[in-house]
Parts: structure tokens; sequence; C-alpha cells
């Protein structure tokens, strides 16, 4: 006989299999057993044969202490430091103090909200360190990480906690980008010529 382990909340899942989760629940839509042995699988670890052997009442009590998953984790308090093999990750809280290499690799990853969920061990990665410089290498090594051993009760809180913040910062950099270039524009204009002449030996330029 097999045992077959059941998750009871989010902190009994990674940010992997909810990332593998949240893939199967975007699949085109189909019979509903077919997503829940998916979902079932992911989750217990066991191959969709096996979930796919269960009965019908052990189907019913194993997707009945899931029910969780269809309530996203929200905390007000969010964790400044996480641990993983010994390791010590401290979060970056002032997002306005990000590095230029930190804010490109940020926006890169969360162009849509499937690219956010798909990236979230990125984009975590980005915020919280082991090191006090920043590269994007160092980022992926971490990312891998925290894909494999951060669970979903402290993941999502920050991801959405940064995800707000960092809008408002996309929008005031945007808004300052665009007046810098209306700032640059005028200064060429004024330094364009505003009258040419078009003569056997080209254009000639001069201002009034």
């Amino acid at each position: 006989m097999i045992r077959i382990t059941i998750p009871t909340d989010w902190s009994d899942i990674s940010i992997g299999k909810f990332q593998e989760i949240h893939a199967i629940l975007k699949m085109p839509d189909g019979l509903v057993l077919e997503k829940d042995i998916k979902i079932l699988a992911v989750l217990t670890g066991q191959s969709e044969d096996v979930i796919g052997n269960v009965d019908i009442e052990d189907y019913a009590e194993m997707m009945q202490r899931i029910s969780f998953i269809n309530t996203l984790p929200l905390s007000d308090k969010i964790p400044t430091q996480v641990k993983f093999d010994g390791v010590k990750y401290n979060l970056q809280m002032k997002i306005n103090k990000m590095k230029l290499a930190q804010y490109i690799d940020l926006e890169v990853l969360s162009k849509s909200q499937d690219e956010i969920i798909y990236n979230m061990h990125k984009i975590l990665a980005i915020f919280m360190s082991d090191s006090k410089t920043y590269s994007t290498e160092d980022m992926l090594r971490r990312a891998d990480i925290f894909k494999a051993k951060m669970t979903i009760d402290v993941a999502y809180p920050i991801t959405v906690f940064f995800y707000l913040h960092f809008t408002h910062l996309l929008s005031a950099t945007l808004n300052y980008l665009e007046s810098e270039a209306n700032k640059q524009v005028k200064q060429l204009n004024e330094m364009l010529p505003t009258t040419t002449r078009k003569d056997g030996s080209g254009i000639s330029f001069w201002k009034n």
C-alpha cells in the first residue's frame, strides 16, 4: 500500500510547486478531474497514475484537504530574513535604494502577472541576498535555492508587497525619464538650425 501525504496549508508548498499548480490551472479548459489529478500529483509528489487509482471517497477527502489553495496567503508582517541550509538571506526593504542592475532585472521579470508568478523565485532573489553586492549571476543562484526551499506562506506576501511598491517606483521613474527626455528634446531643438538653403554645393544651415 502506498502512503500519500497531503499538505494542509501553504507552509507545505514550495515556490516551485506553486508555479506548477499555477501552470496547471492556466491549462485550457478540460476535464476537471484531469486538472485535479495533476494538482494532487504535484502536491503529494506521487505520479498521476498513483493518484488516478485512488477511489472516489479518498479523492473527495484529498480535495477537501487541499482546499486552502483557493485562497492565497497574505500577511501584514513581512519577514526581513530567511535562512536555508545555514545561510541567512536579508530583505532589502528600501526599494528606492535599488541598484540599477536590480531595477533592470526586476523590470524584465515583471512584465505580466503570469511572469511574476513564474519568476517569483527570481524576483525574491533580487530583494533577498546573502551579499551586499548585486549581480544577475548571484541572483540566479539564490533563485534556485528559493524555488526549492522557500514556501508560499513566506514568498507570496513578500512578492505582493514589492510588486505594489515597484509599480509606484516604475511609474515615478517613467515620469522622471519622460521629463528628462522632453528637456533633452527642447535643448536639441534650440541647438538645431531653423533655416536651410539648398544649392549646388549641398545644404547650408544657419540660425535666424
